[in-house]
């Protein structure tokens, strides 16, 4: 696989992941203000370094939930764009709240959209394994 797109992918995967990795430096994550976002306010905060490159969440200020993330990324031919991730419809899926729709918006243009139907997490997992 070419440098570049082994690049474009650990740079997606660090956006897609930044919440589950170590916290970052102080120094690097800005309070920006509250925003509305599909009828709900929420706390805007920018990582200034989430795969080299600027992201911002969109925190539901009342349920802590990530409702939309705002960054530059790749297009399917390969150009630049503003990309904008619309979660909602969180769910219950083994303790943790999963959003069950997603919307990708480019440079202003809807891409893509997804529905999850069912999620389950951690199933052939018990306690006593986990515990070892």
């Amino acid at each position: 696989m070419p440098a570049s797109l082994v690049d474009r992918y650990r740079q997606e995967l660090d956006r897609s992941h930044i919440l589950l990795l170590p916290p970052s430096p102080k120094d690097t994550i800005w309070f920006l203000r509250q925003e509305e976002v599909a009828g709900r306010l929420a706390d805007v905060i920018e990582l200034r370094d989430a795969g080299g490159l600027p992201l911002r969440l969109f925190v539901d200020v009342e349920t802590r939930d990530v409702v939309k993330k705002v960054f530059v990324g790749d297009t399917p031919d390969g150009s630049m764009a503003q990309v904008e991730e619309f979660y909602i419809n969180f769910q219950d899926v083994g303790g943790y709240p999963w959003p069950f729709y997603k919307k990708v918006v480019r440079n202003g243009k809807p891409a893509t959209e997804g529905v999850t139907l069912d999620m389950q997490v951690n199933v052939s997992l018990t306690e006593r394994t986990i515990l070892k």
